[in-house]
């Protein structure tokens, strides 16, 4: 893994006012979620002293009503802007499983019309589909935002609502 042969620089740790950022809040779920504080990139919390993390940032024009199987652009937090009324999205597009296996994913709605990201929808292909871990529906009040991680069938933190290849919602302010 490329991460074994890495050497952290030696960065100052981060003052009070960064110790519950976003970012810190972001992985401590995921580490309660999904254990990964004990996976072979050994990434956790505690180990995180940067001030500043960037992560890859773009927009995604939204339409009105269903989307299946939408193509999202290769970047760690999206931007949702478009759409004059509500809209859903029955699955993501965005890598292959491979590439994706672990990758974390935020969804910005950044407008009025309430978003709607389908539980297990048919009407996209079965590795694109969204696992809400509710059994239903997850849909925000206008704004609102969405983490989520892909999850492959094989890994071994795969939680028990997932039974192939999905998107799992981990996170969402609505």
């Amino acid at each position: 893994m490329a991460f074994l042969k890495f050497t952290a620089p030696n960065i100052p740790a981060p003052t009070q006012e960064y110790q519950f950022t976003y970012f810190n809040q972001l992985i401590r779920q995921l580490n309660t979620y999904f254990n990964i504080h004990n996976s072979q990139a050994g990434l956790g919390v505690d180990n995180i002293t940067a001030k500043i993390l960037q992560l890859p940032y773009a927009s995604y024009t939204a339409v009105n009503g269903s989307a299946n199987n939408i193509s999202l652009p290769a970047a760690t937090f999206i931007n949702i802007v478009g759409p004059t009324a509500a809209f859903t999205f029955t699955g993501l597009i965005s890598g292959t499983t491979a590439e994706n296996n672990g990758r974390a994913l935020t969804l910005f709605n950044n407008t009025t019309q309430n978003m709607t990201l389908s539980n297990e929808s048919v009407s996209s292909t079965a590795a694109n589909r969204i696992v809400t871990c509710t059994g239903a529906n997850i849909v925000t009040a206008g704004q609102g935002v969405v983490t989520l991680m892909y999850i492959s069938a094989s890994n071994a933190a795969v939680p028990t609502q997932v039974t192939s290849s999905r998107w799992v919602v981990v996170s969402s302010q609505l």
